[in-house]
């Protein structure tokens, strides 16, 4: 029987070869098997992320209401613009603002205020509410999604049920551990979280 020749088993070799490899334009294939469950939570897997995904309230929690601002004709609207503008911007940058008026072109008395973020809104409500801006006009200033919170309140009210009493343990007990452990607190996310650790070192 004869031998085959060397190019002979380089070329069928070759052959081989270009069967076993997938085509070029073939998408691989990452689809879980039909009995696979996923037992991983999105908090768990995207835990850095889903603390800033999205809310109802974004979008409309940077907007502030200003009431009992004076109600002026077109001819005088640019100084009160001027006025309120001057004294809103102290808290944060303003991206956005809307005067309602009548018919006639006359203000109603209240802006609209748009803040870049939510922490300038909020400091303007705590700071400008209530401020006289002369004897006649004073400033009701509130959160845009304060309203909602107010409409959602129940005509009847019902007084609310007493809770058990629940005992709690010495929050002082660390300082009579032998060794003289001390606590601290770790202030994180502008405050939205608190940690509270004991020092064991």
């Amino acid at each position: 029987m004869a031998k085959k020749k060397d190019s002979d088993k380089s070329a069928q070799n070759d052959s081989k070869t270009v069967k076993t490899e997938p085509a070029e334009d073939e998408e691989p294939n990452f689809s879980d098997d039909e009995k696979f469950v996923d037992d991983i939570s999105d908090e768990e897997l995207l835990s850095d992320l889903v603390k800033d995904r999205p809310n109802e309230k974004d979008g409309v929690d940077t907007i502030i209401v200003v009431d009992g601002i004076p109600q002026v004709g077109p001819e005088r609207f640019d100084k009160l613009q001027s006025v309120i503008m001057k004294f809103f911007t102290k808290f944060g940058t303003i991206i956005n603002e809307y005067f309602p008026k009548n018919e006639a072109g006359h203000t109603k008395g209240y802006v609209f205020l748009e803040y870049a973020n939510s922490e300038n809104a909020v400091e303007a409500v705590n700071t400008a509410n209530n401020h006289k801006l002369d004897k006649q006009h004073t400033f009701l200033v509130n959160l845009f999604t304060d309203f909602k919170k107010y409409e959602e309140i129940p005509d009847e009210w019902e007084p609310p049920q007493p809770q058990p009493y629940k005992e709690q343990s010495d929050l002082y007990n660390f300082l009579m551990d032998p060794d003289a452990y001390d606590q601290f607190s770790v202030i994180c996310n502008r405050g939205s979280s608190v940690q509270i650790m004991q020092n064991t070192a």
